[in-house]
């Protein structure tokens, strides 16, 4: 956020959820209803409020909504997601979900538009990638799993036993 390159940070935040999800499958295959369900127990509370005097509860960005746009957008490079499949019969979908640098709020819902701060929506995944985190800590299948993200060599390395790459 620092260096102002929103669109890696944003595409960083889509993905992340997707991944946290592969770890935890066996077969590290993972579905729209699976990123959904993880959205939801580890950032969803962010997104709900109590609104008016009888506080009615009301989501803002449901795990859905969240997985519609990271298909919207990693796949179609665009911000409207009504005819994402996931969320074809969910009732209070938002149609476009906006993203703002500067906001004095962190979300905001306008008609069918949804104006999110950008930054806090980072922040927030992170967050809840860290929780995930700690309560993944002791399970062999995700510290397995763990093992396999890809490593960017800054230095010289091996590879194969007996051959040294680089500096």
């Amino acid at each position: 956020m620092i260096s102002k390159n929103y669109f890696s940070a944003l595409i960083v935040a889509l993905t992340l959820p997707d991944i946290c999800c592969s770890m935890d499958n066996e077969n590290r295959w993972t579905s729209g209803a699976k990123y959904a369900e993880w959205f939801k127990k580890y950032v969803g509370h962010h997104y709900i409020s109590h609104i008016g005097s009888d506080q009615v509860e009301t989501t803002f960005l449901s795990g859905e909504e969240c997985f519609a746009l990271r298909c919207s957008y990693l796949h179609k490079g665009t911000n409207n997601i009504e005819d994402e499949k996931i969320i074809k019969d969910y009732e209070s979908k938002s149609v476009k979900i906006e993203f703002m640098a500067e906001m004095n709020s962190d979300c905001l819902k306008l008609n069918n538009i949804l104006l999110l701060k950008l930054e806090a929506f980072c922040y927030r995944i992170i967050e809840g990638v860290n929780n995930w985190l700690q309560d993944s800590k002791g399970n062999s299948r995700i510290t397995s799993h763990m093992r396999e993200i890809p490593k960017i060599h800054t230095e010289g390395f091996s590879p194969i036993p007996g051959v040294f790459i680089g500096g």
